[in-house]
């Protein structure tokens, strides 16, 4: 979906506004070997088994 103009600017426009963005696999960023990485409201997972983890670190953010 990063390819896609419209879908990079949607999430740009949600991060920008302060809401949970969260993204599994192919975040386009640093890269660290850890089940979740959070930076404030940017939350990114390696791979779909990290699925609890990510889950986890996600309705953390939005409670």
């Amino acid at each position: 979906m990063r390819r896609y103009p419209a879908m990079a600017k949607l999430v740009k426009d949600v991060y920008k506004a302060g809401r949970v963005v969260a993204a599994i696999c192919h975040a386009g960023a640093n890269w660290v070997d850890q089940a979740v990485a959070v930076d404030g409201k940017l939350i990114t997972s390696r791979k779909p088994d990290d699925l609890p983890a990510f889950m986890k670190a996600i309705l953390h953010a939005l409670t």
